[in-house]
């Protein structure tokens, strides 16, 4: 069911792109409320990213719906899908953190971020199974940070199966260290941000 197979990938990736597309600005566009009064700057990538759980929730339900009229029911895996988006939550925080402080000093961030969205989705088993190129190719696909959300919440909503024990210490491993680099580079800049933004 194709249908299916997309949309589970796909709902992961649109919250993890609308969410850096809405962090990458996060900073900048609250500018004038920075200046005026005192406000914890990590609220609004933090806000932003929240955020973007509602239109995931709502892909969620349009997934359960097709998943429930095209064959019959939902696999037991699907309790697994709370770590799951725990994971994915967690690359999409740190990413926007980073790519918000970067974009307050570089202001072509903006248009560079959009370019690489584009090619992060094609190097994201969001439309092909990672495995479609070969066992080489899938290799590199594991490089990207992405590649781990989609792979847990499609194996738990679309296969019905648990995936290993590597994929879940590997893509949380590099869930942290993001979020880590990330809210390390912006509250070490944080200061700064009322005289760039």
């Amino acid at each position: 069911n194709y249908a299916l197979f997309l949309l589970s990938g796909l709902i992961v990736w649109l919250f993890f792109s609308q969410s850096i597309e809405a962090g990458l600005n996060s900073i900048i566009k609250q500018r004038s409320l920075m200046q005026k009064i005192y406000v914890p700057k990590v609220v609004f990538p933090v806000a932003v990213v929240t955020s973007n759980l509602v239109n995931l929730l709502f892909a969620l339900v349009a997934y359960i719906i097709v998943a429930l009229l095209s064959t019959g029911g939902l696999p037991s895996t699907i309790f697994l899908l709370v770590p799951a988006l725990l994971m994915l939550y967690l690359v999409a925080l740190g990413s926007a953190l980073l790519l918000a402080t970067l974009n307050v000093f570089f202001r072509d961030f903006t248009h560079l971020t959009s370019a690489v969205l584009r090619a992060l989705f094609y190097l994201t088993p969001v439309i092909y199974p990672p495995d479609l190129f070969g066992e080489q190719a899938a290799m590199y696909l594991k490089l990207n940070p992405v590649y781990y959300p989609v792979i847990t919440a499609r194996d738990v909503l679309y296969y019905g199966k648990i995936p290993t024990a590597d994929v879940w210490l590997i893509g949380f491993a590099s869930s942290l260290l993001i979020l880590v680099i990330g809210a390390t580079v912006f509250m070490k800049n944080q200061k700064k941000f009322v005289f760039y933004a």
